[in-house]
């Protein structure tokens, strides 16, 4: 009894474990895509911007 005992918990921090590592992986590729996402807003709302302040030739 006490073997199973030990076998079951042991399974049940392994698996603790693997889900506290997918759910950091998880939150670092969210935060890669967000850093990414606003990099590329950025870009483009510079790039607005320059394109507005250009004086556009007639």
């Amino acid at each position: 009894m006490q073997s199973a005992v030990t076998a079951a918990s042991e399974a049940t921090s392994g698996t603790i474990e693997a889900s506290k590592k997918a759910a950091e992986q998880a939150r670092e590729i969210a935060e890669d895509n967000i850093e990414a996402a606003t990099s590329a807003t950025n870009k483009a709302t510079q790039q607005a911007v320059e394109k507005v302040r250009t004086p556009t030739k007639r």
